[in-house]
């Protein structure tokens, strides 16, 4: 049978849960999943993104390309 690896991607976002391993007083802490999640929600929200990461017909009309909302529909 062969072994399942991981692409850098996979490997880069499993990282994040990992214990810091030094920096100005970070050694040993690490970030929770739910942790992760939330600031993802946050960023998503402060950019004018829905929960899916893309941009709202409110944030694309800001943009002055409010026409591209009935195009992301389809």
């Amino acid at each position: 049978m062969k072994k399942c690896e991981l692409n850098n991607c996979q490997r880069h976002y499993l990282l994040f849960f990992q214990p810091f391993e030094g920096g100005a007083g970070l050694k040993g802490t690490k970030l929770s999943k739910d942790e992760f999640k939330q600031a993802i929600a946050t960023y998503y929200q402060m950019m004018g993104w829905d929960e899916t990461g893309v941009p709202t017909k409110a944030k694309l009309e800001e943009l002055d390309v409010g026409w591209v909302a009935e195009k992301l529909k389809k």
